[in-house]
């Protein structure tokens, strides 16, 4: 089925097309320039909170550390506590070691006040002494850490951080994890013992892990090493980084602090970090833009929405407007299309004092005046062809019947009978059908008419020719402007068979070829070439091709431009004209009178 688009060629679908095309494009450009500026400040802002969030818990974080660092400091200077204790003799004796072990413990212990994040602190001495409140390293294992001589070696003003590591509690055989600050003793300017404070893993989580409000990765990463010390996902985006992706972004840091953007996987990602001093570690917190974004795009998807509902609101109240200025014109439009098709009744009524009334008053004065001119072209052309016809009618050749009745006379002298007969009978058969006053005759009554000639033609020509008819049963009722087939007979015989040597044929034949009523004439006479057919078809041979092109005249002034004569001649072979005109039955032949 196919479906017909030309409605969209209507001034009312232009309109609603220009319209929604206007309004598209300019919220097309609105809405880019909202979303391009409105975009480009949420991720300012995003970066500006996330750092600053990062930040914040980066300087939670080195308070925590700079206050436990503190508390080693002090301890590693304490002269009555600590510094006594770890240089004392080693021969002491039992109540006298008991004694220091109460001392420092009880020193230990007070330093753990109001410090949650503490898991213990130990001090020990270079001889294998040590005192501790908490689960801490055996003496043994702790001389055998990679970090232990670092401590030794130091200058005791700046700590010693000690990535995390686990200790076991042999009480309760549990493994914790802990990092620590550790520091030399120093007494006269040696090194006596060190002192070593464990700090919770769990310090990580209770900071950094809010800092991205759930929608990233937290990572902490020693700078001389490049090892990811810390590492906190969200639970809630579903976000998970491979730990191939992280060390590659840990080791592709700057220094000091910034942010970048960049790819993980197939998900675009912001990085933002911030170097700490203190510890040389470097904070990196890693967000997926969509999270970062998920509050600005509720907001851009609620605008989008907003947007196509109102263009959708424009586009039906485009709609309507568009039909109610459009109905008058598209009633006008009908009425002319009606006129396309000989309706010149307009049965529409259009009174608005508009552009499309005044159009409808013009329009309507235009089919009155119409009117009166088809009536006075039909009045002039019934007439013409009511002249025509009488021109035709009188158009028997004075010549024609001249021999005709010196035939009679010849036959009568030598033959009698019933030649005379015969011939007289035509001639009468003829001339009741030529003063006939119908203008239309049926198909039936014209082969008699023809018939009736070619039998008085015989007698003339004495034998020159012979001739058959042969007419379609179905065809015998429908109606023709009459003496259609008589001059073009008369022209074959005149100057097509007349001029031969020897005997010519004379076909005709009636037949119905779809819509038209087809008559054939077709001789074995002389012919003629191309250029004397179109000399005769345009009227420009009068003596040879009169009959022939009156013929033409008459189907042109009865029905129009599309019927009328063809010839096809081949020089001594055969010359066939063919007529071409409309059906006609008898009750439509007044439509052509």
């Amino acid at each position: 089925m196919q479906v017909n688009f030309s409605f969209l060629y209507s001034v009312k679908y232009k309109y609603l097309f220009t319209t929604l095309v206007l309004i598209f494009f300019f919220a097309f450009i609105v809405i880019y320039l909202w979303y391009s500026g409105a975009s480009s400040y949420a991720e300012k802002s995003a970066v500006t909170f996330v750092s600053g969030a990062l930040k914040t818990s980066n300087d939670n974080f080195e308070i925590a550390l700079k206050d436990i660092n503190q508390i080693v400091s002090y301890a590693a200077v304490n002269e009555e506590n600590v510094i006594s204790v770890l240089s004392g003799s080693q021969e002491k004796s039992s109540r006298d070691i008991l004694a220091d072990n109460r001392k420092i413990e009880t020193y230990l212990l007070s330093l753990f006040g109001f410090h949650y994040y503490l898991s213990q602190i130990m001090v020990a001495d270079l001889e294998g002494r040590y005192y501790n409140v908490g689960i801490t390293l055996p003496y043994t294992d702790l001389k055998e850490q990679s970090w232990y001589n670092d401590v030794l070696n130091s200058d005791g003003d700046k700590p010693t951080i000690i990535l995390p590591h686990y200790v076991n509690d042999n009480y309760t055989s549990t493994r914790s994890l802990v990092f620590s600050i550790a520091k030399p003793v120093i007494s006269n300017f040696r090194v006596i013992g060190i002192i070593i404070a464990d700090i919770k893993f769990s310090i990580f989580d209770d900071i950094f892990s809010s800092s991205l409000e759930n929608s990233g990765t937290v990572l902490m990463v020693d700078n001389l090493t490049g090892k990811v010390i810390y590492r906190s996902d969200s639970q809630n985006t579903g976000f998970s980084p491979d730990e191939r992706d992280l060390q590659i972004i840990a080791n592709g840091l700057g220094p000091g602090s910034g942010n970048f953007s960049t790819v993980i996987g197939q998900e675009s990602v912001l990085v933002v970090y911030n170097h700490l001093a203190f510890t040389n570690w470097t904070t990196i917190g890693i967000i997926p833009k969509d999270s970062l974004m998920s509050n600005f795009n509720k907001t851009r998807n609620t605008a989008l929405l907003v947007s196509l509902l109102f263009c959708i609101l424009v586009m039906t109240m485009s709609f309507l407007t568009s039909s109610l200025l459009t109905r008058n014109l598209l009633k006008l439009n009908k009425a002319m299309k009606n006129i396309d098709r000989d309706n010149l009744d307009i049965s529409i009524n259009i009174d608005t004092k508009d552009e499309i009334g005044q159009l409808y008053r013009q329009f309507n004065s235009m089919v009155l005046r119409i009117k009166s001119l088809i009536a006075d072209i039909k009045k002039t052309e019934n007439e013409k062809r009511k002249s025509e016809i009488k021109a035709l009618q009188a158009q028997i050749n004075p010549h024609f019947l001249y021999n005709t009745l010196n035939t009679i006379k010849f036959l009568a002298v030598m033959q009698r009978a019933e030649n005379i007969k015969n011939v007289s009978e035509s001639l009468l058969s003829l001339l009741f059908i030529t003063m006939s006053e119908k203008s239309f005759i049926t198909v039936e009554d014209e082969i008699k008419y023809i018939t009736s000639y070619l039998n008085i033609q015989k007698y003339k020509y004495s034998g020159k020719f012979i001739y058959n008819v042969s007419v379609e049963e179905d065809t015998c009722k429908y109606m023709l402007p009459k003496l259609l087939l008589q001059p073009i007979v008369e022209n074959s015989l005149i100057h097509g068979i007349a001029p031969l040597n020897s005997q010519g044929i004379i076909s005709i034949r009636i037949y119905r070829d779809e819509n038209m009523l087809k008559l054939l004439v077709r001789d074995n006479g002389c012919g003629m070439d191309e250029e004397k057919i179109r000399l005769i078809l345009d009227n420009k041979i009068q003596s040879a091709g009169i009959g022939i092109y009156n013929v033409i005249s008459r189907i042109k002034l009865y029905f129009g431009e599309e019927y009328g004569v063809t010839i096809q001649s081949e020089p001594f072979v055969n010359t066939t004209l063919e007529i071409a005109i409309p059906l006609i039955s008898e009750d439509k032949v007044d439509k052509y009178v």
